[in-house]
């Protein structure tokens, strides 16, 4: 007897106008958990990550940075999501309303369940 694959959700959004500061994320996103990133790599000083927070429902994570956020469920912690995930993502969703990372891309949308085999 074969069980269904679970599948776990990817996505990324963008702003194109918007330039998100940490107080203003770490506000919007109030009621996950949240989780600041180091942006920079200790003897690496000179070296800045783009990713400021991270924010965290009950299987979803999103990853921020000033223009682009990454939506995922970890391999083995995906399925379908709680009211809790559904809310993370609207909120993920209206700051970064964007699919495309510019005006003028021509990539499909990146939005995608993956089963976890």
């Amino acid at each position: 007897m074969s069980r269904e694959p679970l599948k776990h959700y990817f996505s990324v959004r963008w702003t194109w106008w918007e330039n998100y500061g940490l107080d203003e994320l770490k506000e919007a996103l109030k009621d996950f958990d949240l989780t600041i990133c180091p942006t920079t790599f200790g003897p690496l000083s000179s070296i800045t990550v783009p990713i400021i927070l991270e924010a965290k429902a009950d299987t979803l994570y999103v990853s921020l940075s000033k223009l682009r956020a990454i939506l995922f469920q970890k391999r083995g912690n995906g399925g379908p999501f709680t009211e809790k995930d559904k809310a993370l993502k609207e909120v993920v969703f209206k700051l970064y309303p964007k699919w495309r990372s510019t005006p003028l891309s021509i990539s499909a949308p990146l939005e995608q369940w993956i089963d976890d085999e």
